[in-house]
């Protein structure tokens, strides 16, 4: 009998979306450990669906809220680089504002950037206390062209 051999993946491209809630900082820092094992390039993306309705937006103006939401997300990345450096990895992060949904932007991003895997955290911070995998994640899971991890 023939003894198999052990099939290794190497990954060089790794994509983790954040968007600030627990899950999603313990998928970075998972992807991080990735990057650090495959010596992979690792892109750290938020991904935030606008207003498909014209002249429709919060109570805020537009203006204001997106500089609200842009010094949150400064904040998820800075910590995000910080952990990469600690791990001699380069971090490479991006912002994709699109009237697209999460999941779409997150997978057509992927695409164009030739990323072998896709980190993500099981919920975001708009999902359900007992929902098992939340919406955009399940929604990457299924329209990735690429492998999914999907972290608790």
């Amino acid at each position: 009998m023939r003894k198999q051999q052990a099939i290794y993946t190497k990954y060089s491209a790794i994509l983790v979306a954040v968007d600030g809630s627990n899950e999603s900082m313990n998928a970075a820092r998972h992807a991080i450990g990735l990057a650090k094992d495959h010596g992979a390039k690792l892109f750290a993306l938020t991904a935030m669906r606008l207003p498909s309705i014209p002249g429709w937006w919060p109570i805020e103006s537009p203006h204001s809220w997106q500089m609200k939401y842009a010094n949150e997300r400064r904040k998820w990345f800075q910590e995000i680089k910080h952990l990469g450096r600690e791990n001699g990895i380069t971090v490479q992060t991006d912002i994709v504002e699109s009237s697209m949904p999460p999941e779409g932007a997150i997978t057509k991003y992927a695409q164009e950037h030739g990323v072998d895997v896709i980190v993500i955290g099981t919920k975001g911070i708009s999902g359900f206390a007992k929902q098992l995998l939340g919406s955009v994640a399940l929604g990457v899971v299924t329209y990735a062209h690429c492998t999914v991890i999907v972290v608790r």
